[in-house]
């Protein structure tokens, strides 16, 4: 970015560099990332762990079969957030802020729905029944909180969105933050799939 005025426009200081901005939000979302890798390892971990202790055959009781049909739907729809993701931020980059507009509409859209039918699979896990059975806390738990990461993106997205239609910023300092997001909307995704290749295939 050679635009001098972009780090006072996003709150800097006078003579701060242009791409200060740019470098935090660089930094600071691999640096989220790599924490956030950790936390749904725990998950990762207790699944397999508890699934080969598999105690009095307790690892995965009844009715706990939730729809496979159901979770392809929940895949499809974050790979589809991430997509227009990268798309948007193309946009960005050449400087079209009409053309992000649908982009991230698409988007919030596609999290909302995803939240919505993710939420609607607990009724077939058996919540309150099942939860003490191994397979159902590991589901219960690591989709939670996989729920709360896509209400937070789409926050996010929703920010970057309201910014765009009302045109309140100049479109080479939105960038940067198009770009942590896509970031970080990639790595929810492939959370996404690993949850859904454990919880829905290997069971």
């Amino acid at each position: 970015m050679t635009d001098q005025t972009i780090s006072k426009d996003l709150g800097g200081f006078p003579g701060e560099p242009s791409d200060f901005y740019a470098r935090n939000m660089w930094v600071g979302v691999r640096l989220w990332v790599a924490a956030d890798i950790f936390f749904f390892f725990a998950f990762g971990f207790a699944f397999f762990y508890l699934r080969a202790l598999n105690s009095n055959g307790g690892f995965h009781g009844p009715n706990q079969n939730p729809s496979t049909a159901l979770g392809v739907v929940v895949l499809v729809l974050t790979l589809v957030a991430a997509g227009v993701a990268y798309a948007g931020q193309s946009q960005l980059r050449a400087g079209n802020l009409a053309g992000f507009v649908p982009m991230a509409a698409i988007g919030v859209a596609s999290i909302l729905v995803a939240i919505v039918v993710q939420c609607w699979q607990f009724g077939e896990i058996g919540l309150n029944l099942h939860v003490y059975f191994g397979y159902a806390s590991v589901y219960i738990g690591w989709t939670i909180f996989w729920i709360l990461h896509l209400i937070a993106t789409g926050l996010w997205l929703e920010t970057m969105l309201a910014q765009a239609i009302r045109k309140t910023g100049r479109v080479a300092a939105m960038v940067p933050a198009a770009e942590a997001y896509t970031v970080f909307v990639g790595y929810l995704t492939a959370v996404g799939v690993v949850m859904f290749v454990l919880l829905y295939l290997i069971k």
